[in-house]
């Protein structure tokens, strides 16, 4: 039986394709959880973005790192891997906000913010909570130092509606 070279081809890539796409490179040894909970205020307009400063949050980098017993002299990498904000006491539809940006910095250099997270295009339909994007950047040399910073920035499709008691939680996955 003679197979014909256009189908091997396919074969060849299929299989291929099956052995090597889906592995993920980045293997999640241990996580960092950042949350804090913070208000926004009704009546804000749409024309500016409204910053919202968590200061100081805990990361727990010393003792996570003891606790995952990591070998000393190790390269640690960290990076964004999931965000999500939702409301704490009432089941707030984000249909009025337009974007959503997370940057975080620390103390010893707050000139040094860098995009952890974000959200552009929110639909209409969005209920209950925000499933922010990481973005792909090292996040060790901001949560090594045991605090962090985070300011949230929001564009508002039209004025709030309400006072806001929000929670934004972070998680940061990390390998050695």
């Amino acid at each position: 039986m003679k197979i014909s070279p256009a189908i091997l081809f396919i074969l060849v890539t299929l299989s291929v394709c099956h052995f090597s796409c889906g592995r993920d490179n980045f293997v999640k040894k241990f996580g960092i959880r950042l949350d804090r909970n913070f208000d926004v205020p009704a009546g804000l307009d749409y024309i500016d973005a409204h910053y919202f400063v968590l200061s100081e949050i805990s990361t727990f980098y010393d003792q996570i790192i003891a606790q995952e017993a990591v070998p000393d002299g190790a390269t640690i990498s960290l990076v964004p891997e999931k965000a999500v904000i939702t409301s704490l006491y009432n089941n707030v539809d984000f249909d009025f906000v337009d974007k959503v940006s997370v940057r975080i910095y620390t103390n010893n250099n707050p000139d040094d913010k860098a995009e952890a997270f974000y959200i552009e295009y929110i639909p209409n339909t969005v209920d209950g909570e925000l499933q922010l994007i990481p973005t792909s950047f090292e996040a060790l040399p901001f949560l090594k130092s045991g605090l962090v910073n985070a300011e949230v920035r929001f564009f508002f499709k039209r004025t709030t509606p309400q006072v806001l008691n929000l929670r934004i939680v972070m998680d940061f996955r990390g390998t050695y």
